[in-house]
């Protein structure tokens, strides 16, 4: 018996398909699909990074204009005392409360 080397007609022939990106670059984009269903999640706008970067990031910390301290009030009675700096060992001439009951006042 004699082996007979069967050749493929092309109506036949399984096909085959050999485009390369180089040949023709719109043939390797697979073409669009028709959107069938569609349904709204939400009415807020969607997380992109435009909005993460104009709402969503943390800011900066905003540097506080120093404030120069004109005095001292007493939380207990409000006596003030004049001056930038209170002693440590300071009490109060009103209530006799130390320096720790005292809170700074500043200048506007």
């Amino acid at each position: 018996m004699s082996k007979q080397k069967q050749t493929d007609t092309p109506e036949t022939a399984p096909e085959t398909v050999q485009n390369t990106a180089a040949e023709t670059p719109e043939a390797a984009i697979p073409a669009p699909t028709e959107l069938e269903q569609a349904q709204v999640l939400s009415d807020r706008e969607s997380l992109t990074y435009a909005y993460y970067q104009r709402e969503l990031k943390p800011k900066p910390a905003q540097a506080e204009p120093e404030r120069r301290i004109v005095g001292w009030r007493c939380r207990i009675c409000g006596f003030v005392y004049d001056g930038p700096e209170l002693p440590a060992d300071y009490l109060c001439p009103l209530c006799g409360h130390p320096a720790e009951d005292f809170e700074p006042i500043y200048a506007e």
